[in-house]
C-alpha cells in the first residue's frame, strides 16, 4: 500500500548525488482504512507511523488506535484551513464571537496530544518508552539466562 515520492520530494544526503528515501514494505504496512486514500497527508502518515514503528506497533492491537490518530491529523489540518488563522467571526447579531472551530480545534489537538503519548510519538513518550523496553529486554535476559542454566543442570543431571 506504500507509494514511493517523486524524485524531487526525496530526502537528500550527501553530495546531493544520491537519494535516499525510506518506504516501508508492504509486509509491514498494513492496509489503510479507506477513507485514508482520500487524504494525502493522511496515506503518507499511515505509512510513516507503520515504518516508523515497526517492531513495536502490531497491526492486530495498534491498527485502531493508529486508524484514529491519522484520522485527527486530518481533521486538525482541515480545521486549520478552514480557520485561516481567524480567531473571530461575526455572530448571528453581527456582534464578534470566537469562532465555533476554534474549541472543537482546541479540544481535537488535546485528544491528539493525548494519543500522541499513548503512542510514543513524543520525545518524553519515547524516552519512557525506551525506558519499558529496555527493562523489558533485561528482564528477557535474564529470563533466558535462567532458562539456560535450567536447560545446563537438567543435561548435566542425565
Amino acid at each position: 500500500m506504500s507509494r514511493a515520492k517523486p524524485a524531487d520530494q526525496r530526502l537528500r544526503h550527501g553530495d546531493g548525488n544520491k537519494v535516499v528515501e525510506l518506504v516501508p514494505s508492504d509486509a509491514n504496512v498494513p492496509d489503510a482504512p479507506p477513507w485514508i486514500a482520500d487524504s494525502e497527508l493522511a496515506a503518507e502518515l499511515w505509512d510513516t507511523l507503520w515504518f516508523v514503528g515497526d517492531g513495536f506497533f502490531d497491526p492486530a492491537l495498534h491498527y485502531q488506535t493508529i486508524a484514529r490518530y491519522v484520522e485527527m491529523v486530518d481533521e486538525v489540518n482541515d480545521m486549520r484551513d478552514a480557520l485561516q488563522g481567524k480567531r473571530l467571526t461575526k455572530g448571528s447579531q453581527g456582534q464578534w464571537v470566537t469562532h465555533p472551530l476554534r474549541k472543537d480545534f482546541r479540544e481535537t489537538r488535546a485528544d491528539l496530544t493525548r494519543l500522541e503519548k499513548e503512542l510514543g510519538l513524543t520525545p518524553e513518550a519515547t524516552l519512557r518508552l525506551g525506558l519499558v523496553l529496555a527493562r523489558k529486554r533485561e528482564a528477557d535476559s535474564l529470563r533466558d539466562g535462567v532458562q539456560a542454566e535450567i536447560v545446563e543442570v537438567t543435561d548435566d543431571d542425565s
